[in-house]
């Protein structure tokens, strides 16, 4: 984490501090196009602590009795968009600094869900400090955009998925048989994550960003 971040004045957009900021391909650099490294990215919380564990078996009963295909087990999509390779590490400085200056936060998960078309989840009815943190996230939305990547999918209403994705008639199932099921937890946030899915379909975490303690 660069501590250096933190207290420098307001947050502006990757895009608003000059061409230095850019990737060769966009200011005109010399540096070798990296038009062939286009990828997929996430924005991701997955639980830790002393829940996770408890979570995690209910992500693997889902498996073994639906055939969820999600190996990446529980987590929180907080977004996805693709990016060209080269622009990295500009979106890893801003995202570091975002989430250096946002203070760790509980959630509240009550019940079970569907997400429709085709995942298990457990709810999230309090999502402001969600919304807050996706708020902040925003500042790099003109990089991502003016670099001619997809523009960001932010998700609306994020929950804990569990599994997925499950065939229509196995979803309607789990669905059903999650409906009369109680559960009431809290979870303590410390940290999201950047997935990347390169053009080959193989995924990885690129980096770890702690909150503020």
């Amino acid at each position: 984490m660069n501590s250096g971040w933190v207290g420098q004045g307001p947050l502006r957009s990757p895009a608003e501090t000059g061409p230095a900021a850019l990737s060769p391909e966009l200011n005109g650099g010399s540096g070798r196009s990296r038009r062939s490294g286009r990828a997929g990215y996430e924005l991701l919380i997955r639980p830790d602590g002393l829940r996770a564990a408890e979570i995690t078996l209910f992500a693997d009963a889902l498996r073994k009795r639906w055939g969820s295909t999600c190996d990446d087990g529980p987590q929180i999509l907080l977004a996805s968009f693709n990016a060209w390779e080269s622009m990295e590490p500009t979106l890893i400085r801003w995202i570091q600094r975002v989430c250096s200056e946002t203070p760790c936060f509980h959630l509240g998960l009550r019940n079970f869900g569907g997400q429709p078309p085709s995942s298990i989840c457990l709810r999230i009815p309090d999502i402001a400090p969600l919304d807050k943190l996706t708020g902040r996230l925003r500042v790099i939305e003109d990089y991502v955009d003016g670099g001619q990547g997809q523009r960001i999918r932010w998700t609306l209403r994020p929950q804990l998925t569990l599994g997925g994705p499950l065939a229509e008639r196995d979803y309607l199932e789990a669905v059903h048989a999650h409906a009369g099921l109680e559960y009431h937890a809290d979870i303590r946030v410390h940290r999201m994550m950047l997935r990347k899915t390169e053009s080959n379909g193989k995924a990885h975490v690129v980096n770890i960003f702690p909150f503020h303690p």
